[in-house]
């Protein structure tokens, strides 16, 4: 007799990197799948092929109630046993959903908590009640805000970040570093870098009023990319991948170094068990000159370029998986270093 072939969601189906998400869940051994694919618009061809089926949904950022309703007709009328959502509104979104009525499984994190996940603001506060950082922060709602805090002198920092409280990505960043010549490293996304000057200049021209805006210090580019997953406060799996990006605020994911970094493990170890987390935790994470970790960012949902980690043998999807399977699986670490980089190449197109 064959063995049941689990029916998988993955949403963001067009997305650049789903390609990997689905070979890294290929890869999980004695255990079939049925891949199906959603997305708010048609995706390429490519994307296609290597799902079972696909089907346009709702944007759940602008249509939240008919988004449910999709999901849940879906969910019941093909059986879906697990449901990865792959963006954070959609996750704020799906954590209205009455899971009682249907069986799928969804990746979310623990209710209570998704308020801290989606604002910094809220996750610093956290942070610093829990002892687990001292960094300061500082919040403003418009631009004169920001001209005052700076001239007051508060800031202990030279070189500081300013992003919008709820956020993804570089959208919206701004970084004030009098040693950097202005850039705006990802046009489109209203982020820029620069000295004090040249920063007030691109807010006064594009317009930004900089309401609900975080203020942090800028820890430099040394950056990492935080994948974990966690049951009840326990680490199932964590990969730390360091950037290796020519333009620090890029989306896309322009290299990296996968590697074993002790301080990294301590810290995020220190957040899942002091806030009993369950559920995926992506952060970024800054390395200061004294390499000691400050986090920058942080979000319920699985990273794009979460599946690059299949090169070390780091699966995500398969610890996932057969934790939620109850299958035993083991808590697996590295013993080298891997440089990756993105490139084209052909993979073998398997359902």
């Amino acid at each position: 007799m064959s063995k049941k072939a689990y029916n998988i969601v993955l949403t963001c189906s067009g997305g650049n990197y789903i390609i990997q998400n689905i070979l890294a869940l290929r890869k999980i051994k004695n255990i079939k799948f049925n891949i199906h694919g959603i997305d708010q618009k048609n995706i390429s061809q490519n994307n296609l092929d290597y799902l079972n089926t696909f089907k346009v949904c709702p944007n759940s950022a602008g249509e939240s109630k008919e988004y449910i309703k999709f999901v849940k007709k879906y969910c019941l009328e093909n059986e879906i046993d697990i449901f990865f959502p792959l963006s954070e509104s959609e996750i704020n979104v799906l954590l209205e959903i009455d899971q009682a009525s249907i069986k799928t499984k969804f990746i979310l994190p623990s209710k209570n908590l998704s308020d801290i996940l989606s604002d910094k603001l809220k996750f610093f506060e956290v942070l610093k009640n829990y002892n687990i950082s001292n960094d300061n922060f500082y919040t403003i709602n418009s631009y004169n805000e920001l001209k005052s805090l700076i001239k007051s002198k508060k800031l202990n920092y030279n070189k500081i970040v300013c992003k919008p409280r709820v956020s993804s990505g570089s959208r919206g960043v701004l970084i004030i570093d009098e040693s950097k010549n202005f850039a705006e490293p990802v046009p489109g996304r209203m982020c820029a870098l620069g000295g004090k000057e040249s920063i007030f200049q691109y807010i006064e021209n594009n317009k930004l009023n900089l309401k609900n805006y975080i203020i942090t210090e800028y820890f430099g580019d040394n950056v990492y990319d935080v994948d974990s997953y966690i049951v009840d406060g326990d680490v199932k799996y964590l990969v730390s991948r360091e950037r290796q990006y020519i333009n620090p605020l890029s989306p896309i994911n322009e290299g990296c170094k996968i590697t074993n970094n002790q301080n990294i493990n301590k810290l995020v170890k220190e957040i899942a068990f002091k806030l009993n987390y369950t559920g995926i935790l992506d952060l970024d994470i800054a390395i200061c000159k004294n390499n000691l970790p400050h986090i920058i960012d942080v979000s319920p949902r699985i990273s794009g370029s979460v599946a690059c980690s299949i090169v070390a043998d780091l699966n995500i999807f398969e610890v996932i998986i057969n934790h939620i399977l109850y299958n035993k699986f083991e808590y697996r670490n590295i013993d080298r270093d891997y440089i990756l980089r993105p490139v084209n190449i052909y993979c073998e197109l398997i359902k």
